[in-house]
């Protein structure tokens, strides 16, 4: 495995999992409860941190060509 793609992996499952995770916290801890504003949120930001990982990897270790190429 290439260190684009451990890299890829390393972020976006922990992103994921942290907004997940906060929000699991707070369902047990009856702040909130699933399908509420609050926990949609969390869910949505943790459901679309593989997109925004690797178009933030893409844009950090590409030069600009590439970057405007990939978008």
């Amino acid at each position: 495995m290439t260190d684009d793609i451990k890299r890829y992996l390393i972020y976006t499952f922990s992103f994921s999992w942290i907004f997940w995770g906060i929000l699991i916290g707070l369902v047990k801890m009856n702040i909130t409860t699933f399908g509420t504003p609050l926990a949609m949120v969390f869910f949505i930001c943790g459901g679309i941190m593989p997109a925004i990982i690797g178009i933030s990897l893409k844009k950090i270790y590409r030069s600009n060509e590439e970057f405007s190429v990939y978008i």
